[in-house]
């Protein structure tokens, strides 16, 4: 499996201003895929060791810590920490958007009047009369 090449290189670019050869471009996507790879059986061994199907960001970190990356925890922690905080603000934000459910029930909606049959109109296919003249 391959990431986009696109957003490997603009990753790679974001730390450092530097030209980077088409080779060594496939390169970094290819390496990052592996290593998605190598993260992604770490942290299902977590998962599965905990009676889990579902892997989790703590699995994740787990794997890090297990897999020599533990220098990255402080900055994976971080992110974490800052990405449930605003998935809280979304969440309450969305709650407080939402009309009352009371007040929508209350609201009588204006019932449609059938229209009658005559001898001047005929159905058609979409279930509308035409008036024959």
């Amino acid at each position: 499996y391959e990431l986009p090449q696109a957003t490997v290189m603009r990753l790679v670019k974001s730390e450092a201003d530097f030209n980077v050869s088409k080779d060594a471009k496939t390169a970094f996507t290819r390496a990052a895929g592996i290593f998605l790879l190598y993260l992604t059986n770490a942290a299902n061994d977590f998962c599965q060791e905990n009676k889990r199907t579902t892997i989790q960001a703590n699995d994740i970190l787990q794997a890090m810590k297990g897999t020599d990356f533990e220098e990255f925890l402080p900055h994976m922690e971080k992110f974490l920490e800052e990405y449930r905080e605003e998935q809280k603000k979304v969440k309450e934000s969305k709650k407080r958007k939402k009309p009352d459910s009371t007040h929508a029930s209350s609201i009588k909606k204006p019932k449609r009047q059938k229209v009658e049959e005559s001898e001047n109109t005929k159905p058609t296919k979409l279930g509308k009369q035409e008036v024959e003249e």
